[in-house]
């Protein structure tokens, strides 16, 4: 991210946001970045981070803190086929 991001609305970002996974076989220079199009917007919040697509049913990153009761620090989804078929396509191991 780049620049300031104001906290409770949710204004169009466009190359000042940029996606990049981390694969762990492919150096920084190989792998592949999805900066955002016009259209995308991104919502900060309290417990809540999320990139979407003109509305928010079409999220491409969402970070929330859970309810304690499900015991996590924090919940992630990401829609990998946003970003590349490589992307979805690579294992990660925990």
């Amino acid at each position: 991210m780049r620049g300031d991001i104001p906290w409770d609305e949710d204004p169009n970002v466009a190359a000042n946001i940029v996606v990049c996974p981390f694969l762990a076989q492919s150096s920084f220079e190989l792998t592949p970045s999805k900066p955002c199009a016009e259209g995308y917007k991104l919502h900060c919040g309290e417990g809540t981070f999320q990139l979407y697509n003109g509305d928010k049913r079409d999220t491409f990153v969402f970070i929330s803190r859970p309810p304690a009761i499900f015991d996590a620090d924090v919940s992630t989804s990401i829609a990998l086929q946003k970003i590349s078929k490589r992307v979805q396509t690579v294992r990660f191991t925990f």
